[in-house]
């Protein structure tokens, strides 16, 4: 596979870089200062190509030269005017704010399974599908906000992401969730 890394020079960048070359892949790495790090022990394995990460053009160009499978950014907000951390803010916000709607989608399928009377099919089918699809959701995020750290094997994010996919398999896809959420809709058993 090939893949394309921004700021593959920089702190995180180069560790990717050459675990990705480890595992085979062929990687151009972009970075406004390319010889920061050498990739020369990795031979032809790695290219470097200068580009500013700010100048969405130059980005374009180096990718449409390298034709990548897969693409890697660890440069922060391409052609945004927000200081990083102001977007991270808002993410976490984001991810908060889902995380709390699963957990009240939960929290009323399992009262309504403790009434016993009451039938709660889909209810709980509801709850199972939003709260491993938001598990997904901020798994990716959190994958992002690390950076190249994301993809390494030695810190959580990668294994959360990892772990958190089951959640739409396990015990019923997503896809047979909606099926039975439908079922209940439409007045079908």
């Amino acid at each position: 596979m090939s893949v394309f890394v921004i700021g593959g020079t920089g702190f995180i960048g180069y560790r990717l870089v050459r675990l990705l070359a480890a595992r085979g892949h062929a990687v151009t790495s972009m970075d406004i200062n390319p010889g920061a790090h050498s990739f020369a022990d990795l031979g032809p394995k790695v290219s470097s190509v200068r580009g500013d990460a700010a100048q969405f053009d130059d980005v374009m160009a180096a990718m449409a030269a390298a034709k990548p499978e897969r693409v890697v950014n660890l440069a922060y907000l391409i052609g945004s005017r927000h200081p990083p951390h102001v977007a991270l803010k808002l993410n976490v916000l984001g991810m908060d704010n889902c995380l709390e709607a699963a957990r009240l989608l939960v929290y009323q399928a399992a009262w309504l399974a403790d009434r016993k009377d009451v039938r709660f099919t889909k209810e709980s089918s509801m709850a199972k599908l939003f709260a491993s699809e938001v598990a997904v959701r901020v798994a990716n995020e959190c994958v992002q906000i690390h950076g190249g750290y994301g993809f390494i094997k030695d810190y959580p994010a990668e294994k959360y992401y990892r772990d958190v996919k089951l959640c739409t398999i396990g015990e019923g896809t997503s896809e047979i969730q909606k099926l039975v959420i439908a079922r209940q809709l439409l007045g079908k058993k």
